[in-house]
């Protein structure tokens, strides 16, 4: 297969890299977005391998909504109309933050409830720590505290129908959501090499305009004098082992060692610019896209 010789031949072959250096050779850009999009296809292929099962184990979607849906309160309805909630419960009334968020009441920085309803006073700032709350619904606005300090969110321009909502109303539609989250996430593994291909690219793209003066540095040291226009074409075929190793070092994070994608580069650039081993006859121009090979006699 000729996407095979070629990248075997960006592996190691200084002959391949003479041809590449006399213009002749598969397209610098085609064999790269080929690389590219297979790093992206594996990387789906690797995440999907780890999600589906981590998905299972932890009970997946049902557990989910069974999460969710043990937050409300079975005897709570609210009703809002005309910008304003009520309620059908002796106020204030707390939600405890749910023991799946890992709330802890000896955490300190944890709010102890997920939300305290009192739509009958008048809510002031510091009624968010008076009653260890995320979040207060008020009876025209929800009060939150965040990293940015308290923000009010008011119903005031908020023009809708009233409604109930109520344990019955939760259920639906938290229903609805869980019968759309598995397609969904289906989709998402679907486009994923798509947006890994773009995000990849554009990354190894800009991380050559680096690349190409660590090839350019090491062609002096060979004694070749190489414009950057063809280091960066050079660059494209070399990446081939940095990108591998970028993927086992996904796979296996103990393979993380600062600088050595570099250090990897700069050492296919060393060993293919070297002298190539005498052949016989000819060395074929390998190209990725089907065309016939040509004979190009050995330099």
């Amino acid at each position: 297969m000729k996407f095979l010789q070629t990248v075997r031949g960006s592996v190691y072959n200084p002959a391949f890299y003479r041809l590449v250096l006399s213009g002749a050779g598969p397209s610098a850009m085609r064999y790269f977005s080929s690389v590219v999009a297979l790093v992206a296809i594996v990387v789906t292929i690797m995440s999907a391998a780890s999600f589906f099962p981590w998905l299972s184990s932890t009970g997946g979607i049902e557990k989910l909504r069974t999460t969710v849906l043990s937050a409300y309160p079975d005897e709570l309805a609210l009703q809002y109309r005309d910008g304003h909630v009520t309620s059908n419960v002796e106020e204030p009334y707390f939600i405890p933050m749910p023991a799946a968020s890992g709330a802890s009441s000896s955490d300190d920085r944890t709010p102890q409830n997920l939300l305290v309803i009192d739509t009958t006073h008048t809510v002031v700032p510091q009624d968010l720590d008076r009653y260890h709350a995320a979040a207060i619904l008020a009876r025209d606005a929800i009060w939150t505290k965040d990293s940015k300090g308290i923000q009010v969110h008011t119903f005031e321009d908020w023009k809708r129908d009233p409604f109930t909502l109520d344990a019955a109303a939760v259920t639906g539609f938290v229903d609805r959501i869980a019968e759309m989250l598995m397609p969904m996430i289906i989709i998402g593994f679907a486009l994923l090499p798509l947006v890994l291909f773009v995000a990849f690219s554009i990354g190894y793209l800009a991380y050559m305009l680096f690349g190409t003066l660590v090839i350019m540095i090491v062609g002096k040291v060979r004694k070749i004098d190489l414009s950057y226009s063809v280091s960066y074409r050079l660059g494209l075929f070399l990446i081939t082992l940095p990108v591998a190793y970028g993927l086992l070092r996904s796979a296996f994070p103990i393979l993380n060692v600062p600088f050595l994608f570099t250090i990897i580069l700069a050492i296919a650039a060393y060993a293919n610019m070297g002298p190539a081993e005498a052949r016989p006859v000819t060395d074929e121009k390998m190209d990725l896209w089907g065309t016939e090979p040509e004979k190009t006699p050995s330099v």
